[in-house]
């Protein structure tokens, strides 16, 4: 039996999620809280297994708010289900300490999967970020930040002044999801707009011949 916590601070996802859940027979759902100080108190005295995370809690730093779970309960696997889907966010939280990042558009199964894995020690992570995320975290070891393929072709379209429909038209993604790998591309290359990513990015090298 997986004994399952959930943080959410939007009661409606909180009762959605146990609704979803509480008729599985492998897990039971042993708390849900809406505040970080709750889960904290909580699991200082209750064993927990998997924890379900929001990262988007109020006045609460993600990454800090991991390292404090992870003090308070080593043992305990943090499964982040949120509707951010920037790469460099899942990177940062896995790198704080989170067992799995997972979409909150993911089905009852494939959650159930996630809570599944993460309990056995094995990391999870959702399926549209799989391969970007596992690239980004392979490292370049000369000290440049390593793109995916993908973000190179969106590195170079962009200084090519195409729009993100444009793009979007062409590597066959939402808009949405574009927008997305350009913040990844302004937080990796630590700027601020379009006419500051393609300066870095003809510095480092990451365009060659324009």
């Amino acid at each position: 039996m997986i004994k399952l916590a959930i943080i959410d601070d939007h009661p409606i996802v909180l009762a959605g999620l146990r609704h979803l859940l509480e008729d599985y027979a492998a897990l039971s759902i042993v708390g849900t809280f809406s505040n970080s100080n709750q889960l904290l108190d909580f699991i200082a005295h209750q064993q927990v297994a998997v924890l379900l995370l929001d990262l988007q809690l109020p006045a609460t730093d993600p990454v800090q708010f991991i390292k404090a779970l992870k003090r308070a309960r080593p043992s305990m696997r943090i499964l982040v289900l949120t509707n951010m889907d920037q790469i460099f966010t899942a990177r940062t939280m896995l790198a704080a300490g989170a067992d799995g990042y997972v979409l909150k558009g993911i089905d009852k199964y494939t959650l159930i999967e996630a809570i599944e894995s993460v309990s056995q020690g094995v990391q999870y992570i959702d399926a549209c970020l799989r391969d970007d995320l596992r690239n980004t975290m392979l490292g370049t070891g000369d000290g440049l930040p390593l793109l995916t393929d993908r973000e190179q072709r969106i590195l170079e379209m962009i200084a090519k002044e195409m729009t993100t429909k444009q793009i979007a038209a062409e590597i066959h993604l939402s808009s949405k999801r574009v927008e997305s790998l350009r913040s990844d591309l302004f937080q990796k290359l630590q700027v601020k707009n379009t006419a500051g990513l393609v300066r870095k990015g003809i510095n480092l090298g990451l365009l060659p011949g324009l």
